[in-house]
């Protein structure tokens, strides 16, 4: 009896047990598919076509931004009365004002989606990325001043300022495109070390002349006999250190004329010895030194680079493949895909084949050899056999190569002695011995 007052309970547990594990089923299943969704995601995130297309508006962007600091610049030339500005930006440009504010909040709601998509797809481990926090304070901003202007006190140039910040993402996609814009992008990555010593050293020398030059005219600028106009436009040029090494590096990567007239004529003329000095000493010796320098360890630190390393390899392994498949075209007279050794020999005699085998660093006299390896039986090789067969044979033997020979030689040479023991000791032996080395099918024969 009490098993029967149990039943009824005992079946509505199981009941539930049953619907639990149901229920914590299609969650697993619910979760299992946002899983395969966020990584469907993050595959089409990652990809080079979205962030070619998230490249392409940004740049959109940034022209709208240049139209709209054009538009702005027309009001403000026409409020100060400057020469061609005479009319309005409104009366220049009608209902430019409206489409830029449209296209504004576009390109704002794009961004919107970028982010969520990206949250969608890395969920936390988006934030490890420096260019999360950029992208969002760009957005905030923005979406502020959209929905309340007066309560933001960012301005509206502030905020172009913050979106132009979304240029520079447009370097990380320039790595994965053409070679030579790699090369670019790589190189001046590079010359940062190289270029923050090179500025070191030519401030150190700009500021030990800017000194000298300004106590040398220190006496002429407090000589009050002297015009005071004169004084005045030498004080502009060497009166502080600020100005002096500001002078300096206008002569130096500038125009030199102007500052070097002015002591020349108004201080004194043995300024021009030191003029002629320092163009030739610093303006051409050491700064063609630095350059020099500078584009040597830039190229180097470049050409270093993992990923162009490997997109170079592949880029000459391609080259070199379609410049086999094209000799394989010549060799194939029938065009069927296959040459035989009636094809192959008398091509290879002709001055033409030897002079493009000789550039693919392909020794001729090997060709015979390899023809023979490759044939397996019916005297016809394919154009894939040939492709292969040449790219090993491509430059001289490598170091794994003269290894294994090596051990192969070692090999057959303990073999050898093997068996001249053997032949001393007991001729049978060495009978029993060869025999065992046979393959089953030399031994049937």
């Amino acid at each position: 009896s009490t098993s029967g007052l149990w039943a009824p309970v005992g079946m509505r547990l199981s009941a539930l047990l049953a619907q639990s594990v149901s229920f914590s089923g299609s969650i697993t299943v619910r979760s299992s598919r946002t899983t395969d969704n966020a990584m469907k995601m993050r595959n089409l995130i990652m990809s080079q076509g979205f962030e070619m297309l998230v490249s392409l508006i940004i740049v959109l962007n940034a022209l709208v931004l240049a139209v709209q600091l054009q538009y702005t610049g027309l009001d403000m030339g026409y409020e100060l009365g400057f020469r061609t500005y005479n009319s309005k930006a409104e009366d220049t440009w009608p209902n430019m004002k409206w489409i830029l504010e449209v296209l504004d909040k576009f390109f704002l709601m794009v961004f919107m989606v970028e982010i969520l998509a990206r949250l969608y797809a890395y969920r936390l481990a988006w934030f490890r990325s420096m260019w999360t926090y950029l992208d969002l304070a760009i957005v905030a901003v923005a979406v502020g001043m959209w929905i309340s202007p007066d309560m933001m006190t960012f301005s509206p140039a502030v905020v172009r300022l913050l979106r132009f910040g979304k240029l520079m993402r447009i370097v990380r996609i320039m790595r994965s495109t053409a070679s030579s814009l790699k090369l670019l992008v790589a190189s001046i990555q590079a010359s940062f070390d190289t270029l923050f010593w090179s500025l070191c050293v030519l401030l150190l020398i700009q500021s030990a002349a800017a000194m000298l030059l300004a106590q040398c005219v220190e006496g002429y600028l407090q000589d009050e006999t002297k015009p005071l106009s004169q004084r005045l436009e030498v004080f502009g040029y060497y009166g502080t250190f600020w100005r002096s090494i500001v002078t300096m590096f206008e002569i130096t990567f500038a125009n030199w004329a102007p500052p070097c007239r002015l002591l020349l004529d108004d201080v004194s003329e043995f300024f021009g010895v030191f003029f002629l000095v320092y163009r030739c000493a610093i303006g051409f010796a050491v700064l063609n030194v630095i350059q020099a320098v500078f584009i040597q360890q830039t190229m180097k630190s470049a050409q270093l680079d993992d990923d162009y390393m490997i997109q170079e390899k592949t880029r000459e392994k391609l080259k070199y493949i379609k410049r086999l498949r094209r000799v394989f075209e010549m060799l194939d007279e029938s065009g069927d895909g296959f040459v035989s050794w009636e094809e192959f020999e008398p091509v290879l005699k002709t001055d033409q084949m030897k002079c493009l085998m000789s550039s693919l660093e392909i020794d001729i006299a090997d060709l015979e050899t390899l023809f023979k390896l490759l044939d397996s039986g019916n005297g016809m090789i394919s154009a894939e056999e040939f492709i292969s067969g040449l790219q090993s044979m491509k430059g001289s033997a490598k170091s794994v190569d003269v290894i294994t020979m090596l051990n192969i030689v070692k090999r057959t040479d303990l073999k050898v002695d093997l068996l001249t023991n053997l032949a001393k000791v007991s001729p049978c032996g060495l009978t029993t011995t060869m025999v065992g080395m046979l393959s089953e099918e030399d031994r049937r024969h």
